[in-house]
């Protein structure tokens, strides 16, 4: 027998759409969050780059010359663009943390649907079997009804008029 299931209705429905648009929420937050990691990678790795290369000229450049009023302004760029590498990587750090924060909120929203999921499958198997019973019953009634429309019903002897007709 097969159950049509367009009669099922589960009322925890909008629940159920509820935390899937959380679910949705959250991972799109997790989105963002991991490509503002890419980008911070990224800018990290050019800025770690360029400040090689400068130093390379800045080292190459005071081997050629011992020149001190070049020499401080030299050190200061240095000072200053490590403490911008230094501040790009704790803001990546801070970045990988946040993603970390909302990686944990998805995995929970995750487990929140799968819970109102798996209610709702259970949910549906109990419908199914309760509209087979229904149907098997009703099928039983209408064999039932048939039968007596076509037989007339006649009772089975009784023992005593068993033992009498067999003699």
């Amino acid at each position: 027998m097969t159950v049509d299931l367009r009669a099922f209705d589960y009322g925890l429905e909008p629940l159920r759409r509820q935390r899937q648009w959380q679910l949705d929420a959250v991972r799109a937050r997790l989105a963002r969050a991991q490509h503002a990691i890419r980008e911070a990678e990224a800018a990290l790795a050019a800025q770690q780059d360029h400040h090689r290369a400068q130093c390379d000229l800045l080292t190459r450049a005071s081997l050629r010359t011992l020149d001190l009023a070049t020499r401080r302004p030299m050190l200061e760029w240095l000072a200053q663009s490590h403490a911008a590498l230094a501040q790009a990587e704790a803001d990546l750090t801070t970045l990988r943390d946040d993603a970390r924060r909302i990686a944990l909120d998805c995995a929970v929203a995750e487990q929140r649907l799968e819970l109102i999921e798996r209610h709702r499958s259970e949910c549906l198997a109990q419908f199914a079997q309760e509209s087979q019973a229904r149907q098997a019953a009703e099928a039983d009634r209408d064999w039932l009804s048939r039968e007596a429309q076509g037989h007339a019903f006649t009772p089975s002897p009784s023992l005593p008029e068993r033992r009498e007709a067999s003699r």
